[in-house]
């Protein structure tokens, strides 16, 4: 399994005044939130899958498989982070 290296992108600081007009960012910040908590479910899954398996070939492909999804995880939590700079009233919820 390759690293495809992506990182999200930071958003500008005008899409955030956009934001804060509606609920929109409500919706934004529980999405990426349950996508986080959903990529950790996924990551303890493949550590699993990697620590069970007898054949080393598949114990390495869920290894990189898991270092992929640390890596989508630190990136969501980045973003978890900027939403609630902008937003303190969303922190923690």
């Amino acid at each position: 399994m390759k690293n495809l290296g992506w990182r999200l992108m930071p958003t500008p600081f005008y899409f955030y005044e956009f934001l804060k007009k509606g609920s929109a960012i409500v919706t934004i910040a529980s999405n990426v939130k349950q996508c986080l908590s959903t990529m950790k479910g996924i990551d303890a899954q493949l550590s699993s899958f990697a620590l069970n398996s007898l054949d080393k070939d598949a114990q390495a492909i869920f290894h990189e498989a898991t270092l992929t999804i640390g890596e989508v995880k630190k990136d969501l939590q980045y973003r978890v982070l900027e939403l609630e700079r902008h937003e303190p009233q969303y922190m923690g919820s």
